[in-house]
Parts: structure tokens; sequence; C-alpha cells
């Protein structure tokens, strides 16, 4: 996929999905937001695909994700000239 080889120049690349008859599928429609130390909302929107590419300043972050009325929560620490990815999986 494309969108995976361009995710080494972004800092944070979520992959989202779910639990399905034991197999993970790919969902899209997920809320996504993303708030910063001061509690600032600093991303806020719906994926429309598996795949996010998001472009954060070094630091540290709360990212909150909602499928389907469940929500999950992860801490980010986003450093410089660095990418990580995120798998997010709902059941």
């Amino acid at each position: 996929m494309a969108i995976l080889a361009e995710a080494k120049q972004w800092p944070l690349t979520l992959e989202l999905s779910q639990i399905e008859n034991g197999r993970g599928v790919w969902i899209f429609g997920a809320a996504i937001k993303i708030t910063n130390s001061k509690k600032q909302t600093i991303f806020d929107t719906q994926a429309d695909g598996p795949y996010m590419l998001i472009n954060l300043e070094s630091g540290d972050y709360v990212l909150d994700t909602i499928y389907q009325g469940v929500v999950q929560k992860r801490l980010l620490a986003i450093k410089a000239d660095s990418s990580q990815k995120i798998s997010i999986f709902w059941k």
C-alpha cells in the first residue's frame, strides 16, 4: 500500500481494525481525538480508512479513539525524527 510506504515520513501512523469471527478486519469511521499535555484538543476527526497518518510535534499526547461506542485511550510520546505505528483493535 502506498500509504504505508509514506508512513515512515510521518510521526504517527494509526492502524484501525476490529476482531470479527476470530480475524482482524480493517475498519473506517472511528472518531480520532488527540489532546496535548495542556489538555487542548489539537486533532479531532473521523477516520475515512483503516490507516491514518498524523503530523505531530515532539511531545506527549493522549489519543482517544471511539468506534461503535467503544472508547480506547492511549498515551503517546512523539520523538523528533522518529515515526511510530500504533495498531488499535476493537473486539
